[in-house]
């Protein structure tokens, strides 16, 4: 994918090589709007590109886990308060997880399944006003980490993000970047 196409927000460095690229996260950066203290932080670097409209957009993704939360996701974003994000997480547990952030005024944050490898594909698929998340170990088959429906604008913007909410941040790794207005005919089965 011609990353020339997206554009920054909280911008950060960028390597480019052939078939991969690298985002550096950058010190307590985060996307989240707490459901406990009700702040809102909004500073990780995310790279995106607008789209109208049903879609679904996909990733392999290689995280340097060093700091607790430090991951890599696959981002959909309408305002600071309506976002959803899966991720390959170090999570508070001492596992590197998928997690999933829904957020419509709070984030709704929860871990899925533990993950042995060191990378992973990321997708998210809307259709309308259904979204949902999924993760798989080869690029072929996924499993659904979460449905739900978010009324949401019909242009968002997407595309992925790197974050370090406890660290001091470091290159993650990305590769196989795909978006197309395809969708399977079974969003939950992504099939």
């Amino acid at each position: 994918m011609n990353l020339e196409e997206f554009n920054w927000m909280n911008e950060s460095e960028l390597r480019v090589e052939s078939d991969k690229f690298h985002i550096k996260s950058t010190p307590n950066s985060d996307f989240i709007c707490s459901p406990v203290k009700g702040n809102v932080i909004a500073n990780a670097p995310f790279l995106f590109k607008e789209v109208d409209g049903s879609f679904i957009i996909n990733a392999r993704v290689k995280p340097t886990f060093r700091s607790t939360y430090d991951a890599c996701t696959v981002f959909v974003y309408a305002n600071e308060r309506k976002w959803l994000k899966t991720a390959f997480e170090y999570t508070d547990l001492g596992t590197n997880s998928i997690v999933t952030v829904a957020t419509d005024n709070y984030s709704d944050d929860a871990n899925g399944v533990d993950i042995e490898g060191d990378y992973v594909y990321l997708q998210i698929i809307r259709k309308e006003n259904v979204f949902a998340c999924h993760y798989s170990t080869n690029g072929i088959d996924y499993k659904m980490a979460r449905i739900l429906r978010m009324d949401a604008p019909s242009t968002l913007k997407i595309g992925i993000a790197v974050q370090s909410p406890t660290g001091e941040g470091q290159f993650m790794e990305f590769g196989d970047l795909k978006i197309s207005k395809t969708l399977p005919n079974d969003i939950r089965k992504s099939k």
